[in-house]
Formats: structure tokens, C-alpha cells, sequence
């Protein structure tokens, strides 16, 4: 049994992946790691160790990739096993995607695949970076590599606007994508519950979640969901607002955000 993947796609941290990874986790019918943020990724695991290791003899060259293809399959599936034998009602298994790492091998061994594509306007999501930093006293998210604030701004932007093209952005869903904004997940936790649950075709539960939410303040970075959009008119600068908003005119219209 290959179990079928729900690939969590974001394209920066700080866009809601740990809430809409403890919807998915609120119903036994999606296998997962339940440990808190949901960041032990077991698809990436298998992926990498069919990389890592090299095939036990050199195979001729048109045949390597349906051999690469044939372990991948071969690993995911006794990883399927031993998931499904700690959660019997699973019927999929959801993951973060690293934003460097490359799934695509997985999808061309066969393994059957949705992907959820997770956006927040990106003016906001650095507005949470910064204060998420200042909250745990050292600085992540990329702000570790560079000497100023204003090297981290321009490679923020150059960062999202390169991860963005990578999304469709489009908020008709598919068989096989759909499309969620972190503005909505948060205003109405239990219409994305609903809409989600139905498109995978399982029960999630939207107040299950809700009732941990004060378990996890640790992880926020304003007094509530609901007031953590929209922060970036009052809690940026204005040089900043002009150059989010000028460097990332295409992918705020793609996302359907307010210029």
C-alpha cells in the first residue's frame, strides 16, 4: 500500500502551516507526526535516503531513473505500512514541504498526490518574522545570514517572489490542489475546515482545534488570529510597505492582495 500524500506547500515560514497542519491532524484518516509544529517530514526522509544511497550495482543508464523510481516506491511504501499500523483509519499522509527541498521524485515514483498551497500576504508574514524573532531572542528565517535589516528585506522579497512562481495561485480548487489564504483560514476556521474536508472527502475538526489554540501562544506573535492580518499597515514602516508593495506587485495581485 502506497499511502497518498497531501503536500503542505508554503513559500515562506510564518503563513499558518501549524494551524492547517492541526486540521488535518484533528481526524485519524490523515497519518502524520501529531508532535507540535508538525515538522518531522517522513515523505522528505524517504526521498532523501533513495538519494543518499546508491543503487547496489550501476545500472545502464536508461535504466536508472525506473530503478531510483521503483526504491522510492519500494521505501514509501514500507513507510506506509508501519503508518497505517499506528493509525489503522489512515487514508492519507499530509507533510510540510521544506521550501529546499524537492518532492518531485516522489511524485514521479507513482505516489498518488494532493497539494494544498498555503499563502499569507508576504507583507504580513515578515511583520511575524520579525517579531517572532524578537520573541525568541535570535534571529531564523533567514535573518541569520545577513549583517542588516535592510539585506534581509531585499532578500526576503527576492525570495518570495522566486518561491511564488512555484504556486498557480488560483483559487478554483482541483482534483488534485487547492488553493488556501491565511486570511481565511483564520476568520473562519470551521468554513475551511468544511471546504477542505470535502474536497479530500473526510471529516475534519475545526473545534478540536480551536479549544487547543491557548496551548500553543508560544507560537503567535499577535494577541489573536484574527487581529494578525492586515498588521503591516500599522507595524511596518512606510519605506517598507513601499518597497513590499513595489517588489511584489505580480505575486500580491496573484494572491488576490490589496496593492
Amino acid at each position: 500500500m502506497l499511502l497518498p500524500v497531501i503536500e503542505l506547500r508554503m513559500f515562506s515560514g510564518r503563513v499558518g502551516s501549524t494551524l492547517l497542519m492541526q486540521l488535518l491532524a484533528s481526524t485519524p484518516e490523515v497519518a502524520l507526526d501529531r508532535v507540535y509544529p508538525y515538522e518531522n517530514r517522513y515523505l522528505t526522509y524517504a526521498v532523501h535516503l533513495q538519494q543518499v544511497y546508491p543503487l547496489p550495482f550501476e545500472p545502464a543508464a536508461a535504466e536508472a531513473p525506473l530503478l531510483r523510481r521503483e526504491a522510492l516506491r519500494g521505501i514509501w511504501e514500507g513507510m506506509s505500512a508501519a503508518l497505517v499500523a499506528n493509525e489503522p483509519a489512515a487514508r492519507f499522509y499530509a507533510e510540510k514541504q521544506h521550501p529546499g527541498v524537492d518532492l518531485t521524485p516522489a511524485r514521479e515514483a507513482g505516489i498518488s498526490w494532493r497539494v494544498l498551497e498555503l499563502v499569507r500576504d508576504p507583507r504580513d508574514v515578515l511583520v511575524s518574522i520579525r517579531e517572532f524573532n524578537r520573541k525568541r531572542g535570535y534571529p531564523a528565517f533567514g535573518r541569520e545570514l545577513v549583517a542588516t535589516e535592510g539585506e534581509f528585506l531585499e532578500a526576503f522579497i527576492a525570495r518570495t517572489r522566486v518561491r511564488m512562481h512555484q504556486f498557480e495561485c488560483a483559487p478554483d480548487a482541483t482534483e488534485s490542489r487547492a488553493f488556501v489564504r491565511y486570511e481565511d483560514l483564520v476568520a473562519d476556521l470551521p468554513a475551511t475546515s468544511a471546504r477542505l474536508g470535502a474536497w479530500l472527502g473526510i471529516d475534519l475538526d475545526a473545534d478540536a482545534v480551536l479549544r487547543q489554540r491557548g496551548a500553543h501562544a508560544g507560537h503567535m506573535t499577535s494577541a489573536g488570529d484574527t487581529t494578525s492580518a492586515g498588521r503591516w499597515r500599522t507595524e511596518l514602516s512606510p519605506l517598507d510597505q513601499r518597497l513590499l508593495t513595489e517588489g511584489l506587485a505580480k505575486e500580491l495581485a496573484r494572491m488576490g492582495y490589496e496593492a
